[in-house]
């Protein structure tokens, strides 16, 4: 797998990576910026997108989300780079995480990777909850991936 870190230095290449996540995501408006993406290529093919938003430099905040073509794409060195983009490099305290309830592979793996659980019924419409996951500065450096 090939990492491509995109934001504010490389403009066209961070816009066209957030396009790529939009259409897979099927959302009806485009994200706002300021955002930072991230590319992760099978060879030359890109096969996902993770995108870190709403960052929040007093709080030490960051939404994170993601879309991909496979999940053969989430390996260990991609979720260093994650991990080491959030925590490292915008020195974050907390990693936020949106997924609906239905998303099971992404509610399990979240899970695993000692995330905590908040669960807002409705927020995805009248029969669909939100489910926020978090991960602290300090799970991560507690746990399998952060050491």
């Amino acid at each position: 797998m090939k990492i491509l870190q995109a934001g504010s230095k490389q403009p066209d290449l961070n816009r066209s990576l957030a396009g790529w996540l939009e259409a897979k995501l099927e959302m009806p408006r485009p994200f706002r910026e300021p955002f930072s993406t991230m590319g992760i290529f099978q060879g030359d093919t890109l096969c996902a997108v993770v995108i870190f938003e709403n960052y929040r430099g007093i709080e030490g905040t960051v939404e994170i989300g993601a879309a991909a073509t496979s999940p053969v794409w989430l390996n260990r060195s991609v979720l260093h780079a994650i991990a080491d983009f959030v925590f490292d490099h915008l020195g974050c305290q907390l990693a936020v995480f949106r997924t609906s309830g239905n998303n099971k592979r992404a509610c399990r793996f979240l899970k695993k990777i000692g995330c905590e659980l908040t669960v807002v019924p409705r927020l995805r419409g009248r029969t669909e909850a939100e489910h926020i996951y978090t991960l602290s500065d300090d799970t991560r450096s507690n746990n399998w991936f952060g050491k």
